[in-house]
């Protein structure tokens, strides 16, 4: 269930609460009901409505949603284990679920759920209870839940093979993890959006999840990543990072970074350090600092885009008095570089041309950024002839024995993209 975007959008209407069996009866079985079929082979793919199996009992699909329900209990117990038997995921989002014993009762009649999402059911209050061990649970989002860090011990101890985790969201202000437990399967953990503000957050996380491969924690208060010595050893699988909109502003703590051991995968946008750098200078200087990193801000870093980003940092310090130790550990790999001759590639801004028209020569200075169009407006007010009944040729001084003119059909075309030098010429004539 990795990589999975979860995004929630519905309309809030007043709805009386009810159970989950209330609701799949609402949801499947009335409409089975109201639309009966005839027995035939069915195949289930994705989240498709149940249907009703040649026996006549109703199968649901493997993964149900049911949003926005206003579902606050489990109900009919024999009903969710007569309906839900084989569902794989369960989206609860948005409804009024809070009481763990209610959550359990859901989960015991599902015995092969893999998947769950409780995502904004107000859980700040619920009272901590020992779950039903379930083994199959693979992934479980609680975003924007305000859950206690008590309530996803609770969770984590009863979900032994949990491998991602959503915490996004829940006004966190820190992390509340048990120092002597640790939860060897979890390899995803997404926390984004708390207000924690201390790199021993980090650590706690850490030691409690030591095969961690990914980390999911943007826009935190976190304002510098302390030495490594203290924080190095706890993530020796972590491969995917994303800081971005972390506070900090410090290369140090950037070079830090290359302290996760397996690190290859990184975000780093919105932060502070890379706020006086052009949108290139940000990349370079990153991909300069990283050199274990193969994709940044979600672009691979192709070998030719490392090398002239490793160049590009090293010329960017050469006027510089204070140098960072980066700088010298790549002059010891590309050499001793100088700086690159600053030549002004833009386009010509004017040229001064020879126009023609009848018997008529003339000089004038014409602006490169403008379209064909415009220039015919201006030769319009020169020689009192509509552009509508204007025909503008281009004759280059140097190809004109060659091809002569070139008409000049798109309006809309700039001047500067025709190469128009000093001396060319222009000839006007009328349709």
């Amino acid at each position: 269930m990795s990589n999975r975007l979860i995004i929630f959008r519905c309309f809030f209407v007043t709805m009386p609460s009810c159970s989950l069996s209330e609701a799949l009866e609402i949801r499947y079985v009335e409409d089975i009901d109201a639309n009966p079929i005839e027995p035939c082979e069915i195949f289930l793919v994705g989240s498709f409505p149940g249907r009703s199996s040649p026996s006549g009992r109703l199968v649901l699909p493997r993964t149900l949603t049911l949003n926005c329900c206003n579902i606050d209990r489990a109900g009919v117990l024999r009903k969710i284990d007569e309906l839900c038997h084989d569902v794989e995921e369960l989206d609860l989002a948005q409804n009024s679920l809070n009481d763990l014993n209610e959550i359990d009762n859901i989960l015991q009649h599902m015995p092969n759920l893999s998947f769950l999402n409780l995502s904004y059911n107000d859980m700040k209050n619920a009272i901590t209870e020992k779950l039903t061990e379930r083994e199959n649970l693979r992934s479980l989002v609680l975003n924007c839940t305000y859950i206690p860090w008590s309530i996803v011990c609770n969770f984590l101890d009863a979900m032994p093979n949990l491998q991602e985790l959503h915490l996004s969201l829940n006004d966190y202000s820190y992390v509340d993890l048990p120092s002597n437990k640790q939860y060897k399967n979890l390899k995803q953990l997404y926390i984004c959006g708390n207000s924690l503000s201390s790199w021993n957050d980090v650590i706690l996380i850490g030691k409690t999840f030591p095969n961690l491969e990914s980390l999911i924690m943007a826009n935190t208060q976190i304002p510098s990543i302390p030495e490594p010595s203290t924080w190095e050893n706890l993530f020796q699988r972590l491969q995917t990072i994303n800081f971005n909109y972390m506070l900090l502003s410090d290369w140090k703590d950037i070079d830090r970074l290359n302290h996760f051991k397996k690190l290859e995968d990184i975000r780093l946008q919105g932060i502070p350090i890379l706020d006086s750098l052009s949108e290139l200078e940000r990349r370079q200087h990153l991909i300069a600092y990283l050199p274990s990193v193969i994709r940044l801000n979600g672009s691979a870093i192709l070998q030719k885009e490392r090398e002239d980003a490793e160049r590009a940092f090293i010329r960017y310090f050469l006027s510089e008095q204070e140098r960072p130790k980066r700088f010298y550990e790549l002059e010891e790999i590309h050499g001793k570089l100088d700086p690159l001759v600053d030549v002004d590639l833009s386009p010509k801004k004017t040229a001064q041309v020879f126009v023609h028209f009848c018997e008529e020569q003339s000089t004038l200075t014409v602006n490169l950024q403008q379209s064909v169009q415009e220039l015919k407006a201006t030769l319009s007010d020169k020689f009192g002839l509509r552009p509508a009944k204007m025909r503008l040729f281009y004759i280059d001084q140097d190809m004109k024995d060659v091809c002569g003119p070139d008409e000049l059909r798109y309006n809309n075309r700039k001047l500067y993209s025709y190469q128009i030098r000093d001396g060319d010429e222009f000839l006007v004539d009328s349709k």
